[in-house]
C-alpha cells in the first residue's frame, strides 16, 4: 500500500511519501524516494483525476501497468485512487498484489474508494491545521466552510466546535460549548471512554508519544451509536496548550468493512466444504 504525491500528469516525477509492504514483498529505501513519471503513469494519473473511483488493473479489466512495476517489483495487479485535498495539488493511493493476479471485486474496489476518501479527509486535516493554526480568523472561516467536524478541548472544556461536529453528536453547538468540564465523556461510548478521554488529556498537557489518529464509537445525543475517525493534536490557544480535534463519521465505512468480512467468510466456508 502507498501513497504519492502529486498526482499531476504534468509534472516531471512524483514523491513516494508512505509505503507499507509485507516483508516478502519488502521494497526497502523507496520510501520517502523521488521516481521518474513515465508516460503510461501519466495517462494513468489523467484517467485517475477524471475518475471519482478507483481504478483496478487486473485481468478482468483489462487496463496496462507500467512496465516497470511488473519487471522490477513483481506486481500482478493494482488499485489506484485520486484524493484530493483542499489545499494543492491531487494525490494517489495506491494498493500492489504481488503474489498473484487478483482480480478485484467490485466490493472490494468500493471498499477501496471509501477508505481513500476518509484518507482524503485525514489528509486535508493535517494540511490545513498546518496553515490555519497561525490565523484564529482563517480557521474560523475553514471551519464553517468544511464539512469535517473540529473541536477545540482546553482545561477539558469544549472551548470551541463547529456545526459539523454537532451534527456528528446530533447536538447543538450550544449545548457542547456549555458542557462542564470533562461533560464531552457523554458521548463517548463505555468502551471507549476511558482511552479517548486518556489521549485528549495528554494531548492538553503537551505530552509526547499519544496517537493522533484513531478510531472510536460516539454515543450521539439522541441516544445512536456512530464509529468516529479522531485526527487531534496539541496546539495553543490564547497561549496555552489545547487539544485541537477532526472528527469525521465513518459508520457507513464500518458497515462496508463488516459486509465485506461476511462475503469473505461465507466464501472462505463453501471452499472448505467443497
Amino acid at each position: 500500500a502507498w501513497l504519492v504525491y502529486p498526482c499531476d500528469p504534468e509534472a516531471d516525477s512524483f514523491l513516494v511519501k508512505v509505503l507499507r509492504s509485507d516483508l516478502e514483498f519488502e521494497l526497502e529505501g523507496k520510501e520517502g524516494g523521488e521516481m521518474v513519471l513515465t508516460e503510461k503513469t501519466r495517462r494513468d494519473f489523467r484517467n485517475l483525476l477524471e475518475s471519482n473511483t478507483a481504478m483496478a488493473f487486473d485481468p478482468s479489466t483489462g487496463l496496462p501497468m507500467d512496465d516497470l512495476l511488473i519487471e522490477r517489483y513483481g506486481v500482478r495487479s493494482q488499485l489506484m485512487y485520486a484524493i484530493r485535498p483542499s489545499l494543492g495539488v491531487p494525490w494517489c493511493l495506491g494498493l500492489h498484489q504481488c503474489r498473484d493476479a487478483r482480480v478485484w471485486t467490485d466490493q472490494e474496489i468500493r471498499l477501496f474508494t471509501e477508505a481513500g476518501r476518509r484518507l482524503s479527509d485525514g489528509l486535508n486535516v493535517s494540511l490545513i491545521l498546518d496553515e490555519l493554526t497561525e490565523s484564529e480568523e482563517r480557521f474560523r472561516t475553514f471551519s464553517e466552510q468544511t464539512m469535517l467536524g473540529l473541536c477545540v478541548l482546553q482545561e477539558d472544556r469544549v472551548i470551541f466546535v463547529n456545526q459539523a461536529a454537532a451534527d456528528i453528536l446530533e447536538a447543538s453547538v450550544e449545548e457542547l460549548v456549555a458542557l462542564p468540564p470533562g461533560g464531552f465523556d457523554r458521548f463517548l461510548h463505555p468502551d471507549d471512554s476511558d482511552s479517548v478521554m486518556d489521549q485528549a488529556r495528554r494531548k492538553q498537557a503537551g505530552e509526547s508519544g499519544t496517537i493522533q489518529a484513531y478510531m472510536w464509537r460516539a454515543v450521539t445525543a439522541t441516544g445512536r451509536v456512530k464509529w468516529v475517525e479522531i485526527h487531534s493534536r496539541t496546539t495553543k490557544v490564547n497561549g496555552a496548550l489545547a487539544d485541537l480535534i477532526s472528527l469525521v463519521d465513518i459508520t457507513s465505512l464500518k458497515r462496508a468493512e463488516e459486509d465485506l468480512e461476511a462475503i469473505i467468510d461465507e466464501r472462505t466456508s463453501d471452499l472448505a466444504l467443497k
